[in-house]
């Protein structure tokens, strides 16, 4: 039972303290997490930053010139597209003129001008109010959207609506991009207005933005580091546009930060998953705390036994002992020879009970402790006793002697002899 005990306390010990390293060594290892999603999330902004001075470069490409034509416009997207708005730039930038339904002739006109003949408005039908995409490069991946009409479009009206109004660039809902390739991406259009001048019309300046362009930079500039981006601008509808949201599932064992940005109007969630690493020092201290408890547990089960065993002996030499020792005071107390042992030095140390009789004494302790130093009725008999001693090894000497006592009256000193009835034998002598 004690070495169960024992094995069980050490083996729970170990376990506590690998629950609280491992959880210290989670904590780091979050802190961390923490870390790299802040200096992610400063990446985002830069990015997107760097995506609205675009925009604003648009919008006074527009507001300083009388008239932009199509030719300036594509010179200009090609400034900031780099290898035809697949990199980390616009994936394509439009021009929306806001126009009236009494200004479409005008508009034909201006686009007559710069070489564009076959026009007609996407979806068709009246309105009080068209905002066609004019121009929009790179123009030979993008001419079929020449007179699509975004402000027909619930995808994209709320944003330019909104970028009207606030005068800062905005976004719109997630879209479906088809890439050069006919692949389809999600993206987002970023929209900034340009209010009226010099003749023109008013509208937007676009430009549409690979949404891997913005946020695979994270995972790109760190290793390990899992993005999800789930676009929460809709209370009732929550999107995942970024990121495997069943991957996402599958990691909640790992280390999960969550931080929240407002872009363009849009609320971004973006949740960053890491998995967690163990260390090698849990693992070294519950190997070694587990191979100290059995070592020590074991130890002590040694040394347990062995103490039984040397009670258990001990045990066996007591009773022994006593029992030897009940035996010869029943033989010397049950004799009618008196028997005594003496140390010359010292005098009596032991007499039995027949020896107390013969002298009238109440008890062996009261005998001892009034007997004094041996005397001997001839003191020559002593001498030679311990002359002869040395030579009395393998033979058992008896020799009868003669025991003298002084009277223990405290009125008078004397010498009495024994009485002829009283024998004393000699039998052990101390020299």
């Amino acid at each position: 039972m004690v070495f169960a005990g024992i094995v069980v306390a050490g083996l729970l010990l170990t376990a506590w303290a690998y629950q609280l390293l491992s959880q210290v060594d989670r904590e780091r290892q979050l802190a961390t997490l923490e870390g790299a999603a802040e200096q992610a999330v400063g990446s985002i902004l830069g990015q997107f930053a760097r995506f609205e001075t675009q925009i604003t470069a648009g919008q006074a490409l527009f507001r300083g010139s009388g008239r932009v034509t199509r030719e300036d416009w594509r010179a200009f997207a090609r400034t900031f597209q780099g290898d035809n708005g697949q990199g980390r730039s616009f994936f394509e930038m439009a021009w929306l003129p806001e126009v009236p339904a009494g200004e479409l002739p005008r508009l034909r006109e201006r686009l007559a001008d710069d070489g564009i003949d076959a026009f007609s408005m996407d979806p068709p039908g009246r309105r009080e109010v068209y905002c066609p995409i004019v121009y929009n490069e790179p123009w030979e991946v993008h001419a079929d959207s020449l007179g699509h009409d975004a402000c027909a479009r619930d995808s994209t009206w709320p944003a330019m609506a909104r970028a009207k109004t606030s005068g800062s660039a905005s976004l719109s809902s997630p879209l479906g991009l088809i890439t050069a390739d006919g692949e389809t991406i999600s993206g987002y259009v970023m929209l900034a207005w340009v209010e009226s001048s010099n003749g023109q019309f008013s509208g937007w300046v676009s430009g549409t933005i690979s949404i891997d362009s913005v946020f695979d930079i994270v995972q790109s500039g760190a290793p390990g580091l899992e993005l999800v981006v789930t676009d929460r601008s809709n209370p009732e509808t929550a999107l995942v546009v970024f990121g495997d949201a069943d991957d996402a599932h599958g990691a909640r064992q790992s280390a999960t930060v969550q931080r929240r940005l407002q872009l363009g109007g849009r609320e971004l969630q973006l949740d960053f998953y890491q998995s967690l690493s163990a260390g090698p020092a849990p693992g070294l201290l519950l190997a070694s705390g587990t191979v100290i408890t059995l070592l020590l547990a074991g130890f002590l089960r040694v040394l347990l036994r062995t103490r039984t065993r040397a009670l258990q002996l001990a045990e066996r030499m007591s009773y022994a002992w006593r029992a030897s020792e009940e035996m010869l005071s029943s033989i010397t107390n049950n004799v009618l020879e008196g028997i005594y042992r003496g140390v010359p030095n010292e005098g009596l140390v032991y007499v039995n009970q027949s020896l107390v009789e013969m002298f009238a004494f109440n008890s062996a302790r009261e005998m001892l402790g009034a007997a004094g130093p041996i005397l001997y009725a001839s003191p020559q008999q002593r001498d030679e006793l311990h002359r002869n001693w040395s030579s009395m090894v393998s033979t058992a000497t008896r020799r009868s002697s003669s025991f003298a006592r002084t009277a223990r009256d405290s009125r008078r000193s004397t010498t009495v002899l024994p009485s002829r009835t009283s024998r004393a034998e000699f039998f052990t002598l101390t020299a």
